[in-house]
């Protein structure tokens, strides 16, 4: 998605929001992977042909997004995450959902905390 995401506030400035911004996100797929587990089993259906992907957004909350509505100003997220469905038990997706965005949430912080001044 050219020019960034509706959906998405921006980058933090500071190492204090940056944390903060982490803790929120970290609160989405907590949220994603438990409270809300049957929602994102079914949004990520293997029958649809784009590649999926999960998102955790500043509210504390998520969403599951093709590949072409991922934006430049974070790291991409683990595409295909329905495809990988249809090859694993229920169980096993759900922990690489997990490992996946734990990674994915990381690089996000990573890469926030360069853009910070010197």
């Amino acid at each position: 998605m050219e020019g960034g995401s509706s959906w998405y506030s921006g980058m933090p400035n500071t190492v204090d929001e940056i944390y903060e911004d982490f803790k929120r996100h970290r609160e989405g797929v907590i949220k994603a992977l438990t409270e809300d587990f049957d929602e994102l089993y079914n949004q990520c259906d293997p029958k649809d042909e784009s590649f999926m992907g999960l998102y955790r957004l500043p509210d504390q909350s998520w969403k599951v997004v093709p590949e072409q509505e991922g934006f430049s100003m974070l790291p991409n997220p683990v595409w295909g995450i329905n495809n990988m469905r249809l090859v694993i038990s229920k169980k096993s997706w759900k922990l690489s959902v997990a490992e996946n965005n734990h990674v994915w949430l990381h690089g996000c912080s990573d890469g926030q905390s360069v853009s910070l001044p010197k």
